[in-house]
């Protein structure tokens, strides 16, 4: 185990109490897929190949946003 590793002690977690479904109309929230912030996470996420050809369009390659 690394130090950035813990563990939660058994006597403190409660396993059928995580397995339980979540009440309410909406227990998984809702949907973002149609939402402005999805699109932004998407964007976030993507980043260019920097092997791929880019012919003469050479401008600077886009980083994913990890934070």
């Amino acid at each position: 185990m690394t130090k950035t590793e813990q563990h939660i002690p058994e006597d403190r977690l409660n396993i059928n109490k995580l397995l339980e479904p979540i009440q309410g109309e909406n227990p998984c929230g809702d949907s973002l897929r149609y939402d402005g912030t999805y699109d932004k996470i998407e964007d976030a996420r993507r980043q260019d190949d920097p092997n791929e050809s880019r012919g003469e369009w050479i401008s600077e390659l886009k980083k994913a946003d990890w934070d």
